[in-house]
């Protein structure tokens, strides 16, 4: 207990009477006039404030006030024990009878409290400051032998509402500080970040621009005023229009308003009016900015002038359409001389077999086996040229159905193997069915080829729901593939086994990548070398 020069402490050193209030009503008129003057005051002085105020108005060994200003910061205690002493290790040791007994007793009720060091037992009156002594509790202690007038607990009672209205008025307070400190700390956090994005957009090849929150535009860098030739007050606001083509416009502004009202980003490409009237297409893409609540503060926006990239698509898909041309021409063109080679390679063969000798009859079977493997290697190839062919049907197909037609083109194969075939139901897809047969047959078709010796081939497809695609999976128990080759297999004319071993043209894989790849999708292939391969790929939903 801190005491002063003069201080007398409790019950067996203070005087048995003192100095009664001549006018409760004054008291309790200066009560109510406390939380106006604690305006802007910290808890604790508030605290120091009620406690000395009520030692001063009612007989009391000591006053106890106790306040809770948060969660997270731990509760004000003060133990007034004369006009100018406290005792903070008396106010600890009490606080957790006191907010108990408050919490489960009548106000009328006194608890009797055994103080430590100290002989008798003191009567103290409690009271709870808010509900359920949420914002604290308070007390106040009278020897056995005073008189406890019914002014005292009136004074109690008036106190322990000023004291609610008081902590409440703090609290209150606190949290408009914390806010307006938020508030500025966003406000300097967005105007450091806007100058950033000045800095930069000034710095970058592409027209850049910063809007509010419900899309009103404020700024723009100095290239979109070079490149439109507009003043800043033309551009206010939603005058960016005018640089707009009107056919596009309205598209314009029915993505812009969507993002808007859903925060999502933006990104359009439209052409835009450069300051000689000419229009050219532009990558617009917008971004929202948002404060600690998630509003959307800020749009900063770019577009970026993708015409030079427009025209090199165009030559670039010209310069593709040409070579399929070329490839489907010449594919197409070859098959008939190879044919009419093959044929006639033939009929020499088997009329000639009795004037020929061994070597020249060998020399043949190699012109009629080289003649047939590039017959199959032109009609891969005029498949894989027609690839690029097929338009989106206008009917979502059914993966099961093209997994029966593939199938059915592998019947011989299946049946000379004995290979297992097993399918999951499959989904339906915006996929051309040619499309999706020759892929499954492809990856069937080498699950059954590349089985291992002596081992029955096992094949099994299944898919499931990867967001806004499916995932396929085509698995088999055959031979495997190294680590090293998992990639490159999907490479046109790439093949890893001899034709003495393994037929093939080293097609079938590069066209299952030129369809997947079509529809925006991935493929690849997960392996253990003597077990089996897994080939995994994704359409669109």
């Amino acid at each position: 207990m801190q005491q002063g020069p003069a201080a007398s402490g409790f019950a067996a050193d203070l005087p048995q009477e003192r100095d009664l209030p001549q006018n409760s009503l004054r008291d309790v008129v200066a009560l109510s006039t406390l939380p106006a003057m604690w305006t802007g005051a910290e808890p604790l002085r508030i605290a120091e404030s009620l406690a000395a105020s009520l030692f001063t108005m009612l007989n009391a060994e000591f006053v106890y006030v106790s306040f809770v200003f948060s969660g997270s910061s731990p509760p004000v205690t003060i133990a007034q024990t004369g006009r100018y002493e406290t005792d903070q290790e008396l106010a600890e040791q009490i606080r957790p009878k006191i907010l108990d007994w408050s919490r489960s007793h009548d106000p009328e009720d006194l608890l009797p409290l055994e103080l430590p060091g100290r002989p008798g037992i003191v009567r103290t009156a409690t009271r709870q400051i808010g509900l359920n002594a949420e914002l604290g509790a308070m007390a106040a202690a009278f020897a056995p032998d005073c008189h406890l007038r019914p002014t005292d607990l009136l004074l109690l009672n008036v106190a322990a509402t000023q004291a609610t209205v008081a902590v409440q008025n703090a609290k209150l307070l606190h949290s408009l500080k914390a806010s307006e400190l938020r508030a500025n700390q966003a406000a300097e956090e967005l105007s450091r970040r806007e100058a950033q994005f000045r800095n930069l957009a000034e710095a970058l090849p592409a027209l850049c621009w910063m809007a509010y929150g419900d899309g009103h535009i404020f700024w723009y860098n100095s290239r979109w005023y070079e490149y439109t030739g507009a003043t800043p007050g033309q551009m206010e606001g939603w005058g960016w229009q005018n640089v707009h083509d009107p056919e596009v416009l309205p598209a314009v502004m029915e993505r812009w308003s969507a993002s808007i009202r859903s925060g999502e980003n933006f990104e359009m490409v439209f052409p835009l009016r450069r300051a000689d009237g000419s229009f050219r297409p532009f990558l617009t893409r917008v971004v929202p900015i948002r404060d600690e609540a998630g509003r959307i503060v800020r749009w900063f926006g770019t577009n970026t002038d993708i015409a030079g990239q427009k025209e090199i698509e165009r030559e670039l898909r010209n310069a593709n359409a040409d070579l399929e041309q070329f490839a489907y021409s010449a594919s197409h063109d070859l098959q008939e001389p190879l044919r009419t080679v093959k044929v006639f390679s033939q009929l020499l063969a088997a009329r000639a077999k009795e004037k020929l000798d061994a070597q020249s009859l060998e020399c043949l079977d190699h012109v009629i086996s080289s003649a047939t493997r590039l017959e199959a290697l032109v009609r891969d190839l005029l498949v894989y040229a027609h690839a690029s062919r097929f338009e989106t049907p206008p009917e979502p197909t059914d993966a099961n159905r093209s997994i029966q037609a593939a199938l059915a083109n592998l019947r011989v194969a299946v049946a000379e193997s004995g290979a297992i075939v097993d399918c999951e139901t499959l989904p339906v897809l915006p996929v051309h069915p040619t499309e999706l047969e020759l892929l499954f047959q492809n990856l069937i078709g080498n699950a059954i080829k590349y089985r291992r010796p002596g081992v029955r081939p096992e094949v099994h497809i299944a898919s499931r729901k990867l967001n806004a695609q499916w995932l396929f999976s085509v698995s088999d128990n055959g031979i495997g593939i190294e680590a090293q080759y998992r990639q490159g297999i999907f490479g046109l004319f790439k093949r890893l086994h001899t034709g003495g071993n393994y037929s093939g043209t080293g097609i079938g894989l590069a066209l299952c990548r030129r369809i997947v790849e079509r529809h925006s999708g991935e493929i690849w292939v997960e392996s253990k070398p003597g077990e089996g391969s897994t080939f995994c790929f994704t359409l669109p939903a």
